[in-house]
Formats: C-alpha cells, structure tokens, sequence
C-alpha cells in the first residue's frame, strides 16, 4: 500500500446481489470435414476438421490410431480398412454467466466484504474506477483489461485473512464442466497480491500478480458442477501484507465448457468388382466415387489409387418418368362459375399413385386428392401427382393460372323529377358506363307501372314507385344493377271556408271568405255560380255575393297542377212580419183613452215596434 492518510468509513461494503439469468445454449459449429473414398488397400488421407469458435479447451480425434496426431484440427490418417472418425472439442461458451463482470456497470452485481471506497482507499476497501490513480496518487495510471478505457476493481489488500473481496452466485447446470477466469495487475509494485478464487467455499486455485504495474495477468481454471445447480464464486487475497498489496482485476468470467463432436467416415474400397443398383426421380443424379449419374442406363466405375490398385463399381440406374398435366379448362365468368381441371392425363412410370390439388387465390369445390377437380373461382391452382418406383416415390408438380371473368357492367340512372298532377309520365334516363358492345337492359318495377321501353335505356313510366334498370354483359354473363325511386307531389290545395252569411232585408249582399293554409303560394282562386251574382272580382280569397245562391271555388297548385274545389250556398231571408192590431173602438165624453194591444207572430222577439198616427196623439 501507499502510505497516504485518507480518512474514511471502515464498514463493509455489499452491493446489490444478483443472480444471472439460466445459462446459455452452446452455439459454436463444429464439421469434421467430408467423407473420403480410397481404393485399396487404403492410405493416407488427411481429416479437414473445422470449428467456429476462437476458443478451445482440449481438442481430440479419436480412434487416435493411424492419426498423425490425435490432438490437432487437421491431422493425417492412415487407413487400411473403412474407418470412422470422431472430433470431439471441448470450448467455453461464450456467454458469460458472471454479471457486471468487467465492472462496466459500476458497484452492482456482485457482494464484497471490503469497504468501498469512491474514491480514496486503505486497506481492506475497493473502488469501481477507470483509472487507479485517482484511488491513491501513488498508484499507477492503468487501462483496464476489456478495451483499456473501461472500468475496473481496484484493490487495496486487507491486512485481515480470510476476507473475501468478491463473491457472487450463478445458477449452472449440473455435472458440467465450466471455465472460469480473471485478469489481475499489481497497481503498486510492492509486495504484489496473491489472489485464491473458490467455488462454493472450496479453493480451486490462485494467481500471484507481477511487480510490474499496468501488467495483466490471466488466471483460469476447469470446474466440474457436480449435483449443483448453482455456485458462489469468491475471490479473496492471501497476501495479508499492508505495505503495497495493491492490484485491480477486470473481466471475471464463468462460461459453460461445451462438447461438441461430429465424425468423418473414410471408406477403403475392397478389391472385387462391386455392384451397386440405384432408382433416382427424374431430375436427380446419384453419386458413385464422385461421379454423377442421372440417366437410365448400365455405368462402369473405375476407381484409381495413388498406390496403383483399381476397384471397379457397376453401376445400375433407373430413372423414374414422372410429368404432371393439367388441361386448360373453359372460360370461367358469369354464365360458367364452375369449371373442371383435369389432371387424369398426368404420367409416371408405374401410373399416377397420388393427386393432390392446391391453389392460391382460388377456390376448390371437390376432393383434392382426385385426378379432376371442381373449381369456383378463379386463381392459380398447383397440382402434385406422384407415382410410386420400386421403393420410391417421385414427385413432379404443375401450375396453372385460371382467369375468371366475372366484372359486371356499371349503369346509372340519372335522378329523375317528381311526378306531377299535370305530368303523370315520366321518361327515365340511364346510362351505361361505358356500355359493353354486346348487352342487353331490362326495366322492373315492383309498384310502378312501365308503359313503354322496358328493354331500353329510356323507358316511360306511369305513377310513382321503385325502377330497376339491369345491364347485361351478353359477353361473360355478368350483371350491373342500379334503381332509382320515383316520387310524385299530388298534394292539393287546402281550402278553409269562414261561415256564409245570409242575404236580408238589411244586408242585400254577403261576403263570402276562404283560407288557403297550402301551399303558401303559387295557388290561383276562380269562384262561379249558376244561380246567384259575383260582385267585383272572382279571383281572390274573399268575394261579394249580391244575391242568393250557390258559389263555387277553384283552387288550382300552379306548380304541381293539383286543384281543390269547394262550394258554399247564399240564403236569403226577406219574410215581413205580419201585425195583428186591435179591434176598432171609440172614445166618447166619458172615455178619453184607450190601450192599444198588437199581436206579434211568434218568433218575431228581435222586431222593432214603432206606431204612428195620421190624425191622434199617443
């Protein structure tokens, strides 16, 4: 240590804990290279290993006898009789299993019975830095181990034994070998550490860091899991000593040692001529020594060795025709919306052993695994036939794409007027868009009347109701529908009537008077009468009668044609009130008044009575 007083807190220091997720699957790839060939009796022939990864634990081929060696990637074998050879690597995963291993993500990840120190220390403390110096100004300024910026643990070694300055706990599989490994450099070149790593409390090995600062040192070890299925990894330093002692580690890391194996076969041809027999589809080729052959037909294979000795194959081949067919079928469009597909006319060798039908946007209707199938649309439609050849099945696959036809037409009608009390027919207009060369139109009606030119585009139409126009495409069959509805405005004037007074005595003439509440306007007014007198004019809502009657109105909708009528009867009442006077009778000398009593009709209350006389006084 250096001597440099730094005053701080002498607890310990625990991190947050925690626990790596499962250990990860081995993913490197391994090839022991392609299977070879010799002729006989065999010789030499080299084993072309391959393996992705860039670390290896142990390497080994195995049978090793007749390797040149056993232990090497690319190694000779010297063969007199067909052998099999296996490359077994053994590798770390490169995952690691340790969190925060290279200290990037700061004081986490892992427990330390050290106190931590940010960022002065003494013995017994650590911190997480980038750079030792600014722990001690006697320290050297070193990189870290990952990429020389980074961070690291720095170490100030306690004087107390046994204190552990790293722990942390990773799930493993059991009864799997593991790597392990860090990398430690002295900070300080006095008195370096000696650093013991334990795996569950049992020590499997320590490392001594050199007297050259900024010097790092690798350690590794092999670690069997056993039944655990988890380990808590400790680090600890056993040199106890104050002065100096001071180190940094980085790049803890535990991976899974993976096995990897995969085996290459060299076959040593015997001497005596050797048939082999082959059926292949058509299409395919089979390989005999590195020769190809894909016809049908009787081959001679004449193998050479370097040693001077020749294996000769007969070579057998049978070729299995197989072509898939399928006839075009009619058009599909509105008329047909159903075709077949025949595939029946499809050859193999040994006859067609199997259909199997499929499509892409289409529609099959019937079982696909028949020679023919039913279609309901259009699309592309594949089939797969197969036909069976000794104790194989080849397979050959056609594809056809099926139009169908199915665009309807497009016709309008144009919005029609309304229908009128004047105008009760009405010509509808519609159009085509466009209109195919070759069609035909049909009108309908469900509550309206066509009076002329249903199969035409101009039809004329009696009443109000619903108008259905259909357009067919004579050429595919296909239909376009458009409908229109038809309204009418048949409303009439309403005429509201004020009560008819009566002609009398006192009024030799009546008004006569109406409302016309609908429409607001556009209403002309005409009043006659057969048996009374208009006075003045016969146009408007109200009129004079000047004698007793029957009066008339026409209203007539100057829009829509639409006409009320109404009639109203003048009476007239001119009846004289008839007067019963008294009996004569006559004053004399001793009567000089008398009382007068007239006799009035019943029913004459409203009279007023008035007497007068020519020559007597009342």
């Amino acid at each position: 240590m250096v001597l440099t007083l730094i005053f701080l807190s002498l607890f310990f220091s625990f991190s947050n804990p925690f626990i790596n997720p499962a250990p990860q699957a081995c993913n490197e790839t391994i090839n022991a290279g392609p299977d070879q060939v010799l002729c006989y009796p065999g010789g030499n022939a080299d084993l072309n290993g391959f393996f992705s990864g860039n670390e290896i634990s142990s390497l080994e081929w195995t049978p090793a006898a007749g390797l040149s060696d056993p232990f090497v990637l690319n190694p000779t074998a010297t063969v007199s009789q067909t052998s099999t050879y296996t490359l077994t690597i053994k590798a770390p995963s490169g995952n690691n299993l340790v969190v925060n291993g290279d200290f990037e993500n700061g004081n986490t990840g892992f427990t330390s019975y050290y106190w931590y120190g940010n960022p002065g220390l003494s013995p017994g403390g650590y911190s997480i830095q980038t750079n030792p110096l600014v722990c001690n100004p006697g320290f050297s300024q070193c990189g870290d181990h990952t990429t020389g910026s980074g961070q690291m643990m720095v170490i100030d070694g306690s004087t107390t034994p046994g204190i552990t300055f790293f722990c942390q706990t990773v799930p493993v599989n059991p009864n799997t070998d593991y790597y392990f490994e860090f990398y430690i450099t002295s900070v300080y070149p006095v008195s370096p550490a000696n650093v013991q790593a334990t795996f569950n409390g049992t020590p499997i090995g320590s490392v001594s860091a050199t007297g050259n600062t900024c010097e790092w040192i690798q350690f590794s070890a092999v670690w069997n899991s056993g039944g655990a299925s988890s380990v808590t990894i400790c680090l600890e330093d056993l040199n106890i000593i104050g002065g100096g002692n001071d180190f940094a580690i980085d790049d803890v890391f535990l991976r899974e040692i993976c096995e990897y194996t995969d085996e290459v076969t060299i076959t040593v041809l015997d001497e005596i001529i050797e048939q082999q027999d082959f059926e292949v589809c058509f299409g395919e080729s089979v390989n005999v020594a590195g020769q190809y052959f894909d016809d049908a037909g009787d081959y001679e294979v004449v193998l050479q060795s370097f040693q001077g000795c020749d294996s000769t194959i007969n070579v057998h081949v049978e070729v299995a025709v197989i072509e898939a067919y399928i006839v075009p079928p009619e058009p599909m469009n509105c008329y047909f919306p159903e075709t077949t597909l025949e595939g029946s006319l499809s050859v193999g060798s040994n006859g067609i052993s199997s259909f199997l039908w499929s499509t892409t946007g289409g529609l099959i209707l019937s079982n696909p695994q028949s020679g023919n199938v039913t279609i309901g649309s259009g699309g592309l439609y594949q089939l797969l036939v197969g036909t069976q050849f000794g104790t194989i099945t080849c397979y050959d696959s056609v594809s056809l794409f099926v139009p169908m036809d199915t665009l309807a037409p497009l016709i309008n009608i144009s919005d029609p007027p309304f229908l009128s009390c004047q105008d009760s027919t009405l010509q509808l207009a519609a159009q085509g868009i466009p209109l195919p060369v070759s069609s035909s139109i049909l009108w309908s009606t469900p509550n309206g009347t066509i009076l002329s030119g249903k199969d035409s585009l101009n039809p004329l139409i009696l009443g109000p109701g619903m108008y259905i126009v259909s357009l067919t495409d004579l050429d595919n069959g296909c239909i376009g529908l458009d409908t229109t509805i038809v309204l009418a405005d048949t409303s009439k004037p309403v005429i509201l009537p004020l009560p008819v007074p009566d002609l009398t005595c006192l009024d030799t003439s009546a008004l006569i008077q109406v409302s016309i509440p609908s429409p607001a306007a556009g209403v002309t007014l005409l009043w006659s009468t057969p048996n009374g007198f208009i006075l003045g004019s016969n146009d408007s809502v109200v009129i004079t009668a000047g004698a007793p009657g029957q009066y008339k109105l026409l209203a007539v909708d100057t829009l829509s044609g639409c006409s009320s009528t109404w009639s109203g009867t003048v009476q007239e009442d001119v009846t004289i009130p008839i007067v019963q006077l008294p009996a004569q009778d006559t004053l004399g000398c001793q009567q000089f008044e008398l009382s007068a009593i007239a006799t009035l009709p019943p029913g004459l209350d409203s009279l007023s009575i008035s007497w007068s006389t020519f020559n007597g006084s009342f």
